[in-house]
């Protein structure tokens, strides 16, 4: 169990932030500044590790990691100016859960011509107009996205309206949860809470009935070793002005569990990397994703020591 706040505490903190800040700059500078022809199979791979590294840094950290931005900024620079992320966004409107992030994200770390941000807020609103989502999970990666591009807060409106009809509703007992919607779970409490920057709103099940859930979800995670979802749940506790026992043995789990700058996977992401053929470039695609997340939910807690 993490003990109160000591200098080798906070040391502790620093050395892991400062190892996984280089393992992800140096890996996005490696395998993402250039995302391969279109025809590639690993350009999809690399266009979404892009986006949710991105994302996290320019939309969602709490505290901003200059060389991770350092090493982002080339590669979201390539795409805009080169007109290939519009001309994707364009052509792909179905994949605007993708594309709103990213372009979030790209307009947050460079400059960009008037011209070409009228057209990505065209874009946006056919976006809003035609694209419709039938899970309320999805539902709220489009309309968080919407208000990414936009700034309107219509669409952070619309999130804790369509929150209702998903996950975390009014519930009577959190077993009532599909314990099988774990990210639809953490998701909800990310965009809800606009990455913390809101408060929880009393239309949703209550902050104690999502702790509850998440207590149940920690406790199979844990079992599992699938350090993730425990990023995830500590992440989402945070977001949520919870910090309790489970809260406590998350942070101590996590902070005890990174190697080398990295923190593992899930194991089922082995058999789907079969085709990167690359150990370095799998080790990246197969860890980035709970690194970007641990790395957030250890720097929230660590800033506080």
């Amino acid at each position: 169990m993490i003990s109160p706040a000591t200098d080798v505490m906070s040391n502790h903190f620093s050395e892991a932030l400062a190892a996984s800040e280089k393992w992800l700059s140096g890996g996005v500078e490696r395998w993402l500044r250039s995302l391969g022809d279109r025809s590639s199979k690993l350009y999809p791979r690399r266009l979404k590790a892009l986006c949710e590294i991105a994302f996290l840094e320019y939309r969602a950290a709490q505290e901003s990691s200059e060389p991770i931005r350092a090493a982002l900024r080339p590669c979201l620079a390539a795409l805009w100016q080169s007109g290939e992320l519009l001309t994707l966004f364009r052509y792909n409107i179905i994949h605007a859960n993708l594309f709103l992030p990213l372009c979030a994200a790209t307009v947050a770390a460079i400059d960009t011509s008037a011209g070409a941000c009228e057209d990505l807020q065209s874009l946006a609103r056919l976006a809003a107009r035609y694209r419709k989502e039938r899970l309320p999970f999805r539902a709220l990666d489009l309309l968080h996205g919407l208000y990414a591009v936009s700034g309107d807060e219509h669409f952070l409106r619309r999130v804790v309206d369509v929150a209702q009809y998903g996950c975390l509703g009014n519930i009577e007992y959190p077993h009532d949860v599909d314990l099988h919607d774990e990210y639809a779970i953490t998701h909800t409490v990310f965009y809800v809470t606009d990455f913390g920057r809101r408060e929880w709103p009393d239309s949703l099940a209550s902050k104690e009935q999502v702790s509850a859930v998440l207590d149940i979800l920690s406790a199979r995670a844990e079992r599992e070793n699938n350090l993730d979802l425990i990023g995830e749940y500590a992440l989402s506790r945070q977001m949520l002005g919870i910090r309790d026992g489970r809260f406590f043995r998350e942070i101590d789990l996590l902070l005890r569990s990174g190697s080398d700058g990295y923190w593992s996977g899930p194991a089922d992401l082995a058999e789907a990397l079969r085709d990167v053929t690359c150990a370095e470039e799998r080790a990246f695609f197969e860890h980035y994703h709970t690194t970007i997340v641990v790395r957030e939910a250890l720097s929230r807690y660590g800033g506080a020591l």
